[in-house]
């Protein structure tokens, strides 16, 4: 209900642009799909730009026209939605993409594996969450 307030309150002074900074975060699955209707309709039919930044790679598909994906700080892919589905429908066989490309179709998909996993310390974990050097860590 904070969130259905909040955006009527923005769509209050009938903005030319509105900017939502994870609109869904919290919600369940069945909220999340009616508050991506209704920025769409806000959108359509009081032809406001919607400026969305998200984790939910369903919902910006369903809601974005355009897409930009940033990674350490910088827009790796900016397309219009077509061609990420294309990328996130693609089978199992990546070999022909750019790294790029690798990257984002593993965001997209939600993979454990690719480009992004590869770059993972993978004692990092322990050390951001216990702030312990691995080696001094007990064996369970």
């Amino acid at each position: 209900m904070r969130k259905r307030a909040g955006f009527a309150r923005a769509l209050a002074l009938d903005p030319e642009v509105l900017l939502c900074d994870e609109p869904s975060a919290g919600l369940d699955p069945v909220r999340t799909a009616e508050l991506n209707q209704l920025i769409c309709a806000v959108s359509k039919n009081m032809g406001a730009t919607c400026v969305i930044v998200t984790h939910e790679m369903e919902s910006a598909l369903e809601i974005g026209d355009r897409l930009a994906m940033l990674d350490m700080g910088r827009i790796i892919a900016a397309h219009e939605c077509d061609w990420f589905r294309r990328l996130c429908d693609m089978g199992d066989d990546a070999s022909g993409l750019s790294d790029h490309e690798q990257l984002v179709r593993q965001c997209l998909r939600g993979d454990l594996t690719g480009p992004l996993s590869q770059r993972d310390d993978p004692d990092a974990y322990d050390k951001d969450l216990f702030g312990i050097h691995p080696d001094t860590r007990a064996s369970f």
